[in-house]
């Protein structure tokens, strides 16, 4: 752990990066040793044959993914599952920006942990996301990257997971009622929905 926080500072200094960038990328690796003691974890289970690989994510995150309100509804056990092979966990230092209104949304964060803002440039009083809430619902029906309408940064530390476009595509074509909940949703613009999340 010495070592690399050695190697990290040293690399911080080389690039003359900022004092509160410097600050956050420190408060990050804490964190990720804190939680996998120096283990890349995506890097490992990569590494992985595809058995052992579905069956670690599955134990990691499939309790944490039906928790979440969007998934709720999923009763087949092999979409879960596919749902778990495919996410990726991150995690989010205070004050971190997800995305920037009019930037392309890159992929969905399922939140999991930690509280969120979403304003926009003509409502800076914004919205307060938390656990069981998404961003970057967009993705679900467009053939290319959209540009996201808000802008969403973290109040707190935020851990969560990632889906890329052609997953969130994969999830919606094999899963017709999460379909309809994410566009009833993006036509009421980010309120609360009947069965208790939000999306952004």
């Amino acid at each position: 752990m010495e070592e690399r926080k050695r190697d990290i500072e040293k690399w911080m200094s080389y690039r003359n990066l900022p004092d509160d960038l410097k600050q956050r990328i420190r408060k990050y690796g804490e964190y990720t040793w804190k939680q996998t003691r120096g283990i890349e974890e995506e890097a490992l289970l990569r590494s992985l044959p595809i058995d052992l690989r579905l069956e670690t994510k599955r134990h990691l995150y499939l309790n944490l993914l039906k928790g979440v309100p969007l998934f709720e509804g999923i009763d087949d056990g092999w979409l879960l599952a596919a749902v778990c092979n495919r996410v990726k966990y991150v995690f989010y230092s205070a004050d971190s920006y997800i995305v920037k209104e009019g930037d392309p949304l890159e992929e969905m964060l399922i939140i999991t942990k930690g509280k969120l803002k979403s304003t926009t440039r003509s409502h800076e009083i914004g919205e307060e996301l938390k656990a069981g809430d998404i961003c970057g619902q967009l993705l679900f029906n467009s053939s290319c990257l959209p540009t996201s309408t808000r802008t969403i940064i973290t109040l707190t530390e935020v851990e969560g997971f990632t889906l890329s476009p052609d997953d969130v595509k994969f999830v919606a074509s094999h899963f017709n009622h999460l379909q309809s909940v994410i566009h009833k949703q993006m036509s009421r613009q980010g309120l609360e929905t009947e069965v208790g999340f939000k999306v952004f």
